[in-house]
C-alpha cells in the first residue's frame, strides 16, 4: 500500500483594515475602541427603543420589570468592560449616555425633556461609563490576586465590589455637582445619594402626573402652584422644575 498525502487548496482574499472584531470586541490600532462604540451605538439605540416600546408612560410594567430591562441594555454596553475602561474617551462615554437616558426615562415613566443627569438620578441608574470602571477595577483585583496564588471568596469579591462602588458613588456625586441640566432634582438627591440608591421601598412611577397637574394649573386654570395640593420630599423638586417659578411658594408641612 502506498502512502501518499492529498492537499486541499482553498482560494480566498483577506483584507486589510484598521479594525478587527476579536471575541465580540472591535479592536482598533490605537486601542481607542472608537470603532467598536460606533458600532455599538447603534444597538444600544435599536435596543432601548425596542424595550422603550414595551413600558409606556402610561400603564405597563411596574419598576422592577423596567430596571430589569434597563439591565439588559446594560449589560450588552458593558461588554467587555474591563478590557476597555481605561481607554474610554468623552466621545465613546457620551455614546453610552443617550441610550442610558432613554431607559432611565421610562423607568420613572418621565417626558423625553428630562435631562441625563435628573433622569439617572432619579432612576437609580450610575452612569454607564462609571459602572465600567468598577467592573474594570474588580477584574483587576481579582487577575492580582490570583496572580499571588490567592483565590479570593464569593464574600470577599462582593467586599470589594461594594467598595468600588462606594467609589463610583463619590465621583457621582462630584459630577452632580456642576450639573448641565435639571438642577433643582440633583440638589435635592445629591445630598442623599448612596441612600436614595439603596433604598428598598418607594419608586418614582407617577412623575409624569405631577407635570400634567403643573400644566394643567399653570395653563388651564390659572392657578399658583402652592394651591394644587400638599407635596412632598421629591414632589417638591418636581414642582420647582415647572416654567413658572416665580409662581412657587413654600409648601407646608
Amino acid at each position: 500500500m502506498s502512502n501518499y498525502c492529498s492537499y486541499l487548496t482553498i482560494s480566498t482574499t483577506i483584507g486589510v483594515g484598521t479594525t478587527m472584531k476579536y471575541l465580540g470586541l472591535v479592536l482598533d490600532s490605537r486601542w481607542e475602541f472608537s470603532a467598536h462604540f460606533k458600532r455599538l451605538a447603534p444597538r444600544l439605540i435599536g435596543a432601548a427603543g425596542a424595550l422603550s416600546r414595551l413600558v409606556p408612560n402610561v400603564g405597563g410594567p411596574g419598576a422592577p420589570c423596567r430596571k430589569l430591562y434597563e439591565g439588559v441594555v446594560r449589560s450588552m454596553a458593558l461588554y467587555g468592560a474591563p478590557i476597555w475602561a481605561e481607554s474610554l474617551t468623552a466621545k465613546n462615554a457620551a455614546l453610552l449616555r443617550r441610550p442610558q437616558r432613554a431607559l432611565a426615562v421610562r423607568a420613572i415613566r418621565g417626558y423625553r425633556t428630562i435631562s441625563f443627569e435628573a433622569a439617572s438620578l432619579l432612576a437609580g441608574s450610575p452612569p454607564w461609563d462609571l459602572e465600567a470602571r468598577v467592573l474594570a477595577a474588580v477584574y483587576d483585583w481579582r487577575k492580582d490576586a490570583l496572580s499571588r496564588d490567592f483565590r479570593p471568596a464569593p464574600r470577599e469579591i462582593e467586599a470589594k465590589r461594594a467598595e468600588f462602588r462606594r467609589d463610583l458613588m463619590v465621583e457621582w456625586q462630584n459630577r452632580l455637582a456642576h450639573p448641565s441640566a435639571g438642577h433643582r432634582t440633583v440638589e435635592a438627591v445629591r445630598p442623599v445619594l448612596p441612600k436614595w440608591i439603596d433604598r428598598r421601598h418607594g419608586t418614582l412611577t407617577r412623575i409624569h402626573k405631577v407635570h400634567s397637574l403643573i400644566r394643567m394649573c399653570d395653563r388651564t386654570l390659572k392657578m399658583s402652584i402652592h394651591r394644587v395640593a400638599t407635596f412632598s420630599g421629591l414632589t417638591r423638586t418636581l414642582l420647582l422644575q415647572s416654567r413658572r417659578v416665580d409662581t412657587y411658594e413654600k409648601l407646608p408641612n
